[in-house]
C-alpha cells in the first residue's frame, strides 16, 4: 500500500466520522439547511420593498427542487411558503397552519390544516388542499373539520366531525359523527353521505371496544 493510498483511506474516514458526527449533534441553527429540517425561523427573513425573503446570508443553505422551488415552514406563527432560487417568497399558502402534508400524494396534492376563526372569535381548526407544482396553488380553501388524502382523484372530508384514533401516531383514524362528503380535486360533491355517531369495535379501537361505546 503507498502511502498516498493511505493517506486517502484515512481522509476518508475521517470525513465520514466528522459528517456523523455533525449529523448526530443538533446545530440550534434557526435556519437549518432546507434538505435537513424546513422549519424556520422568522428571523431568516426580511421585508423589502418587493416583498419579504429570505436574508442574503441564508440563501446557501436553501436546497431547491428541480422546479427551482424549496418549501418553508415559517414559524411563530407556522406559515407553509415557498421560495425561489433567489429566495422571494413566491406563494404563501395560509397564515396560521397548524398541520400539512409536506409531501404531496396523488397527483402532486396533499392536505394542509388551518387555524381560523369562528362567529365566537376562538381558534377553529379547518383543512383543505393544495397542489404543489413548483409554487403552491391550493385548490380545495380550507373549509372542511377533517380531511383525508385523495385517492384515485376522490378525497372523503366531513363537517360537524371528529377525527378518532387511540393509536399514539395516529395512522389509523376514523371519522366520526356529522357529514361525510367525498369530493374531487375542483372541490365538487360526488357524494354525501351520514357518519357514525361513534367509532367502530375492533382490536385497532381497544378502550372504545372495552368500554361499549363503539358500533359494529
Amino acid at each position: 500500500m503507498t502511502l498516498h493510498t493511505l493517506f486517502m483511506r484515512l481522509l476518508i474516514v475521517v470525513l465520514i466520522s466528522a459528517g456523523s458526527l455533525a449529523q448526530a449533534m443538533p446545530s440550534g441553527d434557526p435556519c437549518p439547511l432546507t434538505s435537513h429540517s424546513r422549519e424556520w425561523s422568522a428571523t431568516c427573513f426580511e421585508e423589502t420593498k418587493t416583498g419579504r425573503r429570505i436574508k442574503p446570508e441564508h440563501l446557501k443553505k436553501v436546497v431547491l427542487d428541480p422546479k427551482g422551488y424549496a418549501a418553508i415552514v415559517i414559524t411563530s406563527p407556522a406559515e407553509l411558503v415557498a421560495v425561489n432560487r433567489h429566495g422571494k417568497l413566491v406563494k404563501p399558502i395560509e397564515a396560521r397552519l397548524t398541520d400539512f402534508n409536506f409531501e404531496p400524494g396523488e397527483g402532486s396534492v396533499a392536505r394542509f390544516g388551518y387555524l381560523g376563526h369562528n362567529a365566537e372569535k376562538t381558534g377553529e381548526f379547518k383543512c383543505g388542499y393544495y397542489r404543489r407544482v413548483g409554487a403552491f396553488q391550493v385548490l380545495v380553501p380550507p373549509v372542511y373539520d377533517q380531511c383525508d388524502q385523495f385517492n384515485r382523484g376522490k378525497a372523503v372530508v366531513c363537517i360537524g366531525c371528529t377525527n378518532y384514533c387511540e393509536s399514539g401516531d395516529c395512522h389509523e383514524t376514523e371519522f366520526v359523527g356529522g357529514e361525510g362528503i367525498v369530493i374531487n380535486v375542483k372541490n365538487q360533491v360526488l357524494k354525501r353521505f351520514a357518519l357514525p355517531s361513534q367509532p367502530r369495535c375492533g382490536d385497532d379501537n381497544p378502550k372504545a371496544t372495552a368500554s361499549g361505546k363503539c358500533h359494529r
